[in-house]
């Protein structure tokens, strides 16, 4: 399969040699609606999650947009509003932006996994654990971004 779409993100094959295949969410971002500073906690959630498919493809937002989930409606304030929005505006302001992978040198190829766990530093005072799995090519100084997760 060379191209497919699903919920507005295109993965994309190269047609030339080396086939590359990368991730296109150039229409998913600019659906993405900015949300009002008076918006209700209920609303804010709801555009939060669909934010959140943002994060999986582009990993320097994903912090933000994780720790955006972090609030509950008894810690919901402004500043979760605007820090949402401000990742929203970064996608938007470079809609091109899509990850690209190349074949990797499997001679040297190491899959790396990084664990992680904060204890009650979330504005709930709840903790959070979570992982990032990458590719990593021995003396090329590439790294293929596989998946994270974190959950409260």
């Amino acid at each position: 399969m060379d191209e497919m779409e699903i919920i507005c993100v295109q993965a994309i094959t190269s047609r030339r040699l080396p086939r590359t295949f990368r991730f296109d969410q150039m229409a998913y971002v600019a659906s993405l609606l900015l949300l009002t500073t008076g918006v209700s906690y209920h609303r804010c959630t709801s555009v939060r999650a669909a934010a959140a498919w943002v994060g999986h493809m582009r990993p320097h937002l994903g912090c933000t947009i994780i720790r955006a989930a972090q609030v509950s409606k008894a810690t919901y304030e402004t500043r979760h509003v605007q820090a949402l929005n401000k990742a929203m505006k970064a996608a938007q302001s470079s809609p091109s932006l899509a990850l690209h992978y190349s074949p990797p040198n499997r001679t040297t190829l190491q899959l790396r996994a990084f664990p992680d766990a904060s204890f009650a530093t979330n504005d709930d005072q709840s903790s959070e654990l979570g992982f990032i799995n990458l590719l990593v090519e021995d003396g090329r100084g590439r790294v293929h971004f596989v998946m994270f997760f974190s959950r409260m």
